[in-house]
């Protein structure tokens, strides 16, 4: 909101009081923020834990909201989008022997940002290699 303001030559006594108005009507929530941005990139761009929370970081938000959008996730969920994302790059991979096709999953899955341990998890319950 302050970067839009100060593009738009606001004066900047002027940003702390629309900023203050807004809060107070409960349009600026940065519990409310995270909680959907958390979703939104879990669903809709299949982004892991690491790639999630350091947008979040980048956007400012504090350790505590972090956890508590965290917390408004299904395990289920978030394991379920990694076995679709591992299985749709799985059977994109044709003609490569079993180990590369696992190696080059493997290493999507961590750019998207997924944990290692979780991704050799899923994996497995997958039994593709």
């Amino acid at each position: 909101m302050k970067r839009k303001a100060i593009s738009l030559d606001i004066v900047s006594t002027k940003i702390s009081e629309y900023e203050e108005a807004l809060k107070e009507e409960g349009f600026l929530n940065d519990s409310r923020f995270a909680t959907l941005y958390v979703r939104s990139k879990l669903l809709h761009n299949k982004w892991g834990f690491y790639q999630i929370n350091q947008g979040l970081s980048f956007h400012g938000i504090k350790d505590e909201i972090r956890s508590d959008a965290w917390n408004s996730i299904n395990s289920d969920e978030y394991t379920a989008i990694l076995q679709g994302i591992l299985l749709k790059k799985w059977n994109g991979q044709n003609g490569k022997d079993l180990n590369d096709k696992k190696q080059i999953c493997i290493r999507f899955a961590l750019s998207k940002g997924f944990q290692l341990e979780e991704t050799l998890s899923a994996f497995k319950e997958l039994s593709l290699g």
